[in-house]
């Protein structure tokens, strides 16, 4: 018996393929010889797949858009599975065509563009190929046109007679075609197109007559300049006026005002406080700012001194309404989360749209899970009859707690802004717009400049002002290299544009703005020897307009407040330094490009410190154009601080100013004056503080006329 392992050994695998192949021989060439070769399917290889066609992956141009001289351009494509590639353009441009080897994938080739004074438009194509497939791609190229401009925008003459009559609008300009003028409010037979092709534009413009008797009418000139690259609106706006029939002080010709004399004499009462209040000795209130829509209507807010608790005694909101005759006190209602251990609710400023309709704005001690977080912006709102608390979310809330609101403009019923500031980040703040339309508030934190620096947020609004649903004009500071740059944004289309204001080489911030019309004035505090106006013309901010000062000075310009009665009438107040650090108050008074620095007076009684007066106005209000009234203080002989108004009276056509010292409650020391409004010719209501037997006491001052 055979064993295992005696078994012969299994044939290899390369001995069963021979064996295989040599009978498949055998096999096939016994079928050839059966049937003949006309009868066989032949036995083919494995099928191959198709060659790739080429594709064009990405194809850029650099750069895009070409300036107007022109100059050269690189390509770069990304291709896959072609042999060359052909680029060519329409129209055409010398060195194109041009077909290159792009087998490794990518392709990079440079062309020339020369200069246009007019837009053009490429289509550039590249045409990708291997054998018998091709791939193409295009992509556009533009080439910007010279930007028609224009300087030296003027009107002459500026200033017309009541009856109206014809003004001359001039410009130099360049690479236009055509330009447009267009004016606010609208004139009949305007906008006008006409041919400006040369290096002149010239147009007239015939301004109806004056109908109002107390107010001159102020017309805004746009021109836009459209030429072969484009379009320019011209960014200085010329204001034309034609005189009033009864001129007020600083107007043109006419029968010299009666009624506008300045204020000599004043009356002065405390605030009424509200039962809680403490009194006395004990007494801390402050009313900071004051809204009269009417003469017999005024509302003014602030804080007070409430008895409390064991803990202490909280400031709580103040709301004073007056009418005519009486103030009456309102404790400012409570938001539901304010912080209950130590209750406290600061008011910073009112906006009345009418009798019925006011808001005002401030911030409150805030408190979640009964802990307290700190400061948040606070809105009342007077409507139907009452006060009601309204909520002032932050963007960020309650992720990081804090801000306030500094100031609100209502320009109807329903219709306000309130701007201030909130914590975006620990240890920063942000800028903040509170809006109110159709009866629902809203939070935004506005885009600011494109040069404000990313490694800090630090930005605030100070004042805003609003003349309609959609246009409102804000200000504040935002932080640019290291240090503070004015902030404009303007609302117009449902959107706020930021803008740096000017001076941009002598930093600063603003702090108040005034809109009338379609114009509006900003003014603040900026790092040099002039006083600074900034001027918004349709929603889009002018250069600003550099005063020189009254007199010889060391230190620098600063303009807390200006209002602007119409588009050709504003006022700014402030101080500055005449030598060393001797402080004299300060009025700027014009519109457009034209303002006229004034050191404010001082009375004679009591008379002012020889060696510094300190003065200084830090608030202003206009009735009407030339009716308006500044407020502040200076340091009387024995260095006390006075009160101090400045009445804008002179019916010779130039504005002139007469100061005046109110007296305080009961013969208290003076403090500040921190809010006034004017209505019509001479009836003001001006709000503060002073201390009466060793505590500050709200004062209301109300002025009226000799």
């Amino acid at each position: 018996m055979t064993g295992i392992n005696d078994l012969p050994a299994a044939p290899s695998a390369r001995r069963i393929s021979a064996r295989v192949s040599r009978a498949a021989a055998v096999a096939v060439a016994a079928t050839f010889a059966m049937v003949g070769t006309s009868a066989l399917t032949p036995v083919s290889a494995a099928a191959k797949p198709p060659p790739a066609k080429p594709k064009v992956a990405s194809l850029t141009l650099s750069p895009s858009p070409v300036g107007h001289s022109g100059g050269t351009v690189h390509l770069h494509a990304v291709v896959k599975h072609a042999a060359s590639c052909k680029v060519s353009i329409s129209p055409h441009l010398a060195g194109l065509p041009k077909t290159h080897s792009c087998s490794s994938g990518h392709l990079s080739l440079s062309f020339h563009v020369g200069s246009s004074t007019a837009i053009r438009h490429f289509t550039l194509t590249l045409k990708a190929s291997k054998g018998s497939h091709h791939a193409s791609k295009s992509v556009h190229l533009t080439q910007n046109g010279v930007l028609p401009s224009a300087s030296s925008f003027s009107a002459s003459p500026a200033s017309l007679p009541t009856a109206g009559g014809t003004t001359t609008l001039t410009a130099s300009v360049s690479h236009g075609t055509t330009c447009t003028l267009s004016a606010s409010p609208a004139v009949t037979g305007l906008p006008a197109a006409v041919a400006c092709s040369g290096t002149s534009y010239s147009h007239q413009v015939t301004l109806p007559a004056n109908t109002s008797a107390t107010a001159a009418a102020a017309y805004i000139f746009t021109l836009q300049v459209i030429g072969a690259g484009g379009s320019t609106t011209v960014s200085t706006h010329p204001v034309v006026t034609v005189a009033a029939a009864t001129v007020q002080p600083g107007g043109g010709g006419g029968t010299p005002p009666t009624s506008a004399t300045p204020i000599t004499a004043t009356s002065a009462s405390s605030a009424q406080l509200p039962s809680d209040a403490n009194t006395g000795a004990n007494d801390d209130t402050v009313l900071n700012s004051v809204s009269c829509p009417a003469a017999d209507d005024c509302v003014a807010v602030g804080d007070y001194d409430a008895t409390y608790n064991s803990t202490g005694d909280p400031y709580i909101g103040l709301i004073e309404t007056y009418n005519g005759t009486t103030w009456t006190a309102t404790k400012a209602p409570s938001p539901s989360n304010a912080y209950t251990t130590y209750p406290a609710t600061l008011l910073n400023s009112v906006s009345c749209a009418s009798a019925t309709y006011c808001v005002a704005v401030g911030e409150f001690d805030a408190e979640s899970g009964g802990s307290q977080l700190g400061y948040e912006p606070y809105i009342a709102v007077l409507s139907g009859g009452g006060w009601t608390v309204v909520n002032a979310a932050t963007p960020t809330a309650p992720t990081y707690p804090g801000g306030d609101l500094k100031n609100v403009s209502c320009a109807g019923d329903g219709t306000c802004v309130a701007v201030g500031d909130f914590a975006n980040a620990p240890s920063q703040q942000a800028a903040l717009i509170e809006q109110n339309s159709g009866g629902s508030w809203s939070s935004i934190d506005p885009q600011l400049p494109n040069n404000a620096d990313s490694s800090t947020d630090n930005n605030y609004l100070n004042a805003v002002s609003c003349t309609g649903a959609n246009a409102c004009t804000a200000v504040g500071g935002y932080v640019s290299g290291g240090d503070e740059a004015g902030l404009g944004e303007v609302l117009a289309s449902n959107v706020w544009s930021p803008s740096q204001l000017a001076p941009t080489a002598d930093l600063g911030d603003d702090a108040a703005v005034s809109c009338s019309g379609t114009s509006c004035a900003a003014t603040g505090e900026f790092n040099t020897n002039h006083s600074f106006i900034q001027t918004v013309i349709s929603g889009s901010w002018t250069d600003e307009i550099a005063t020189p000062l009254p007199n010889v000075n060391t230190g620098s310009a600063e303009l807390y407040a200006i209002d602007c009665a119409n588009s050709s009438s504003c006022v700014g107040a402030g101080s500055y330094y005449t030598s060393g650090s001797v402080a004299q108050g300060l009025l700027d008074y014009g519109s457009g490009t034209a303002y006229t620095a004034q050191q404010a007076p001082l009375p004679a009684s009591p008379a002012p410190s020889t060696g510094n007066p300190d003065g200084q106005l830090r608030i202003i209000s206009c009735g009407t154009a030339g009716a308006c009234v500044a407020a502040g203080s200076y340091d009387d002989t024995s260095g006390t601080g006075q009160p101090l108004l400045e009445t804008e009276s002179d019916p010779s056509g130039t504005p002139a100013w007469a100061a005046a010292s109110p007296a305080t409650p009961g013969g208290g020391t003076f403090l500040s004056l921190d809010g006034i409004s004017c209505f019509g010719s001479w009836g003001c209501v001006a709000v503060g503080d002073y201390e009466n037997s060793g505590s500050g006491v709200s004062g209301e001052v109300v002025l009226t006329p000799s």
